[in-house]
């Protein structure tokens, strides 16, 4: 459901440098330049542990920025320019909204690192945070995941969220094809790759890269006649555990100035579409987590497809670095 940069492999304590690394022109598929300098003038406010009261001001006049990737120069977005009171609180309240446990209302309630959010150069930072904190919370297999099926050696699962079109829809899965958690981190976040291993993903390319581990992306999914494709504006975020060896990576919807809706396309929401890729004496396990509002109505029978199709990605990864390898 998102793409990210157009990179080298995750990159993991003790691992080399790679070709294609930021500052590395020569890899297939990445912009030629390095991280942009988002106004390394700008300080974030620092306020109380809430989101919607940690929202900050930035004084944009005056400044302009622009991507590798943006032939235009806009200005440097601002985290509360478009947003509603009902889309401030909805970080806030997803965690009630698909009845979580305790264990993991425990671990959705982690505070928020002040430190880093007052370095970030991102606007997006704290969504980002916040939906890393939403895919942990999720990820243990408890009563409220129902089994679906398993195929391709993917076990489905579905999550019911209340008054939601769709469910939260999972798929896990364990790699042992001898290639490394970073190699197939490469072929998760390739655009050109994605376009085998997701059937539905039709183009998806980075607006802004905030720093190596956050960036805003633009992404669109293919329509199926009669229904319109679908787009999104998210906010990537990539974060390596390195006790438990394991990566996450997450999107989650943001509104920005950068990525303006288009014609012909439905701008979808994404509350989270995240992996989780844990470096086991098994394997590597892969568990694939999306939550989203397709916004507008799709028959039945395309909304189940989607609900088998979106975790089946996890499967069609695995063949792809099989019988492709990685970038």
């Amino acid at each position: 459901m998102f793409q990210h940069r157009p990179v080298s492999a995750f990159r993991g304590p003790n691992s080399p440098s790679s070709p294609g690394s930021p500052g590395s022109p020569g890899s297939p598929g990445s912009p030629q330049g390095t991280v942009i300098d988002y106004g390394a003038d700008l300080e974030l406010e620092s306020g109380s542990s809430s989101y919607s009261s940690d929202l900050t001001e930035v004084d944009v006049s005056n400044k302009e920025h622009s991507s590798p990737l943006v032939q235009e120069r806009v200005e440097a977005p601002v985290l509360n320019h478009d947003l509603d009171e009902d889309e401030i609180s909805e970080y806030e309240d997803v965690i009630e909204e698909i009845e979580v446990t305790d264990d993991e209302a425990d671990v959705a309630s982690e505070p928020v690192i002040d430190d880093e959010a007052q370095e970030s150069k991102n606007p997006h930072h704290e969504a980002g945070v916040l939906a890393i904190k939403l895919l942990k919370a999720i990820e243990p297999l408890s009563d409220e995941w129902q089994p679906h099926s398993t195929q391709q050696n993917v076990h489905i699962a579905l999550r019911p969220v209340p008054n939601a079109t769709m469910p939260i829809v999972r798929g896990d899965s364990t790699y042992n094809g001898g290639h490394t958690l970073q190699q197939l981190y490469a072929v998760i976040r390739s655009p050109a790759c994605r376009k085998t291993w997701d059937g539905r993903f039709d183009d998806g390319h980075a607006l802004v890269y905030y720093d190596q581990d956050e960036s805003l992306v633009y992404s669109a999914q293919k329509g199926q006649f009669p229904v319109s494709g679908r787009d999104f504006v998210t906010c990537i975020r990539e974060e390596w555990d390195q006790e438990k060896r394991t990566l996450y990576y997450v999107a989650t919807s943001v509104v920005d100035r950068a990525g303006p809706e288009k014609k012909g396309l439905v701008r979808a929401h994404l509350t989270v579409a995240g992996w989780i890729l844990r470096d086991t004496d098994e394997g590597i396990k892969a568990t694939y987590i999306v939550q989203v509002d397709v916004k507008g109505s799709l028959p039945g029978s395309i909304l189940k497809l989607i609900q088998t199709q979106t975790p089946l990605c996890v499967a069609n990864v695995f063949q792809y670095l099989n019988s492709t390898s990685f970038p």
